[in-house]
């Protein structure tokens, strides 16, 4: 663990991220915590990859995390940035959409309920793996990258990442 900081409420003090200017980004109370934290561990600007569940994750911050050299990853609520042509399409059980903004991957996958996640690290592949149902059996399935990376990480996870400034 490199820091940490109780959240004891609204009254939470992050006048270190305040000072900064985060508010003048627009972004908010909760992606206003992920910076803090990163730059209090004096990790920000240095080519980590920071995952995120969806109470933290946004467009805005993988964008403005983008813009300080930070990779992002992380499940994310529909209503933080995800495209509307993303929300609104059809997608039948074990299929998945991608859509991308610059450094910015936005993709809805269904398995058991719809699942969306942003990414600045992966591109919109695919990995094999295999799943074990009741009685053993087993079946493969397809399963983009991202939710595969994301699953292996730790939530809040942060991970060394060679820093390149070019979209895939």
């Amino acid at each position: 663990m490199l820091y940490f900081h109780p959240y004891v409420g609204a009254d939470t003090d992050l006048a270190v991220a305040d000072e900064n200017g985060l508010q003048h980004f627009g972004l908010s109370k909760s992606e206003r915590v992920v910076v803090y934290l990163l730059e209090k561990a004096g990790i920000l600007d240095c080519g980590y990859v920071v995952s995120c569940d969806k109470w933290y994750s946004s467009v805005r911050l993988s964008r403005y995390l983008w813009s300080r050299q930070t990779g992002m990853r992380g499940t994310i609520r529909k209503n933080r940035g995800i495209p509307i042509e993303l929300k609104s399409c059809k997608i039948a059980k074990g299929d998945t959409k991608f859509m991308r903004s610059g450094p910015v991957l936005a993709m809805r996958y269904v398995d058991k309920k719809d699942v969306y996640l942003i990414s600045t690290v992966e591109n919109a592949g695919f990995e094999q793996k295999t799943r074990v149902l009741p009685g053993n059996k087993r079946v493969i399935q397809m399963k983009p990258t991202a939710v595969c990376n994301y699953n292996n990480e730790e939530i809040c996870h942060i991970d060394n990442w060679t820093f390149e400034s070019n979209t895939f």
